[in-house]
């Protein structure tokens, strides 16, 4: 019996792994899967790397924060904090010599802004071993050419981002276009509230106005007359209660796995068949089994 020699079997497992991080960057899940596939297969490129790190932003706050990092998350890399600082704030290809924190050899730490249109959306910083000049213009060359790969992506949500906005204010337009074509509130109710059950693909669109802290339900689609009594149209008035209560849209089931959802959406969903629920306040509408 033969076996394969040790190096084979090295190459062997290479060779899966790098197969398995295409697979990855080819049909990323999140931006998160695509950086982190992104950054493997860059480093798979690099001459002796010994880690790297991309941060995104900004955030709400402004900062930028990690989103990928190589070999692993465990690897410590804070030491590529001040570079990734002076790459973020120059917008342009750094490198620091510096020594590593486990062994306290000499390293290089090469950083390269990733910037679309003008905005800075992140950056790049690798470690690698001390080397000639020009192999370290070869490794900026590198960051530089694989960074288009980057910049593709958040350009591609830019588009995807502007096409979403052009939709929202198409909606909201021919739902002002619908509502002043009839005279009466509650006609005017029942009309947008058909609007927009057939545009958003919504089982029930309920509209309510806001009377004295509490919502009253004056519209439910596709329903030309309902008893304000049925148990089904408290929930729906509930529901509007709770969004009014709170200041903010509230859906079932919470799109976070961490979110706290409201009780009275999540009763109205259960009287559903557990259906979504989606409301938001200002125009009090509630969506039940939202399609889209």
């Amino acid at each position: 019996m033969t076996g394969a020699s040790i190096y084979s079997l090295a190459d062997g497992a290479h060779a899966k792994l790098e197969s398995a991080q295409w697979a990855r960057f080819s049909a990323p899940a999140s931006t998160a899967d695509f950086c982190s596939s992104w950054l493997a297969l860059l480093c798979a490129q690099v001459d002796r790397p010994q880690g790297g790190l991309v941060l995104l932003g900004p955030g709400q706050d402004g900062s930028y924060s990690p989103a990928a990092s190589w070999p692993d998350a465990s690897h410590n890399l804070l030491h590529l904090g001040p570079t990734a600082q002076a790459t973020l704030q120059e917008r342009r290809g750094i490198v620091h010599e510096g020594n590593s924190p486990a062994t306290t050899a000499a390293i290089l730490m090469v950083g390269y802004p990733i910037e679309v249109d003008g905005l800075l959306h992140g950056a790049v910083v690798l470690e690698i071993k001390p080397r000639p000049e020009s192999e370290v213009q070869r490794v900026l060359r590198q960051l530089h050419w694989g960074s288009a790969w980057l910049v593709d992506q958040f350009r591609r949500q830019v588009v995807t981002r502007e096409q979403q906005r052009a939709e929202r204010l198409s909606l909201a337009s021919q739902a002002v276009a619908t509502a002043l074509q009839e005279k009466p509130v509650r006609a005017a109710a029942l009309a947008v509230a058909n609007e927009l059950a057939g545009r958003l693909g919504c089982e029930r669109v309920a509209i309510g106005f806001s009377r004295h802290d509490s919502c009253e339900v004056q519209a439910i689609s596709h329903t030309a007359t309902f008893d304000a009594r049925s148990d089904f149209v408290r929930l729906l008035a509930e529901a509007m209660d709770e969004v009014l209560d709170l200041g903010q849209p509230q859906v079932h089931p919470p799109l976070d796995a961490d979110a706290v959802g409201g009780l009275a959406h999540a009763a109205l969903s259960s009287a559903r068949s557990e259906a979504g629920v989606l409301s938001r306040f200002r125009c009090w509408t509630t969506a039940t089994r939202l399609a889209c």
